[in-house]
């Protein structure tokens, strides 16, 4: 198996440097695209397609949901968002906060996951929550996101 590289982050990418709103633009675009990744590879298992399909479509989540960490890091980092205009920078930070809380829930239904060893009702009923809650997080993020690009339009 080959080891990955490293992620590279957004501002790795572009040696000039980034101003708050293409920054903000960047997170929606990423974040719109992991939503849609997520999306299909729910349709895929719905569907019952070949298991070889269905894990590349886990894999092309599992870059997406890579690329939503850095941009969430990146925007984090670089964007000062109080030279935003008000409308932007409060749909930017709607993104910001839905791909955070995302990016969070994954993180505690993976380690809910890692440590199931037991299968009692109890720890199944915690689990289906914790996945029901990462669902949520990311219906919230699809809405914020497409929020940012109805405001921003053919920019996103």
């Amino acid at each position: 198996m080959h080891a990955r590289p490293a992620a590279p982050t957004i501002d790795s990418l572009d040696e000039t440097e980034l101003s708050p709103l293409a920054l903000a633009d960047s997170l929606a675009r990423t974040a719109l695209e992991c939503t849609r990744q997520h999306e299909r590879l729910a349709k895929l298992v719905a569907h019952r397609v070949p298991r070889a399909e269905r894990r590349f479509g886990e894999r092309m989540v599992e870059l997406a949901d890579e690329a939503l960490r850095s941009a969430l890091l990146t925007f984090e980092r670089d964007c000062d968002r109080q030279t935003l205009d008000e409308d932007v920078r409060q749909r930017a930070n709607a993104v910001w906060m839905a791909a955070r809380e995302f990016h969070r829930r994954q993180r505690v239904s993976d380690d809910d996951s890692r440590q199931f060893t037991q299968h009692s009702a109890d720890h199944l009923t915690v689990l289906r929550t914790e996945y029901e809650l990462e669902a949520s997080a990311l219906l919230a993020l699809r809405h914020a996101t497409r929020d940012f690009a109805k405001l921003r339009g053919d920019d996103v």
